[in-house]
């Protein structure tokens, strides 16, 4: 049984990371502030210390693997966790909400294809049957996934995946063909 699997290049993962660093210089200057009062000085110290060690750790791991260095998710629980020992639980909430959002935001776009269906891995996870495509091809790198309902999934193909794209094409075209459709 065939099957491809495809990962397509998230194009806003750029402004994403942007965004997530910009809350994370908000809230580290938050904390230094909180660091002047006496009443939340070690609280606001630990949390500093907790959040730069984490990302201290995060980066010497992503050089020894040749990978450029991010934010992540954990960076968010981990000042939520930080916003509940200082006692702002409204903050700590957002965190928590901003840490999913981000997750969810920066996950991979994959898609697998199947004699059966075509299925969206990323969230919202989606099964596709071939019936609802029109159209699927793949050229130059870039997979565009044509509905029936004249929506277009399009993206470009970020791994080195190997696959032929007369192979992929065929393929499709069996599929699409077993529903009545072909590829023009």
């Amino acid at each position: 049984m065939q099957r491809f699997e495809f990962t397509l290049r998230n194009t806003k993962l750029t402004s994403y990371r942007l965004l997530a660093v910009w809350l994370l210089v908000i809230q580290l200057s938050v904390f230094i502030y909180l660091a002047v009062y006496d009443a939340l000085r070690i609280v606001a110290i630990t949390s500093l210390f907790l959040v730069a060690a984490y990302l201290a750790i995060r980066y010497f791991k992503l050089k020894k693997n040749n990978q450029a260095f991010s934010i992540d998710s954990i960076t968010f629980f981990i000042l939520s966790a930080c916003w509940v020992i200082v006692g702002f639980h409204l903050a700590a909430g957002g965190m928590l909400i901003l840490g999913g959002l981000y997750h969810l935001a920066t996950n991979a776009i994959v898609f697998i294809f199947s004699a059966q269906e075509i299925q969206q891995k990323n969230f919202p996870s989606k099964v596709y049957p071939w019936s609802s495509f029109s159209n699927v091809i793949l050229k130059d790198d870039v997979l565009t996934l044509d509905l029936k309902n004249n929506k277009i999934i399009q993206g470009e193909i970020e791994n080195d995946t190997n696959v032929s794209e007369g192979d992929f094409n065929d393929f499709a075209q069996k599929q699409l063909s077993k529903e009545g459709y072909s590829i023009s």
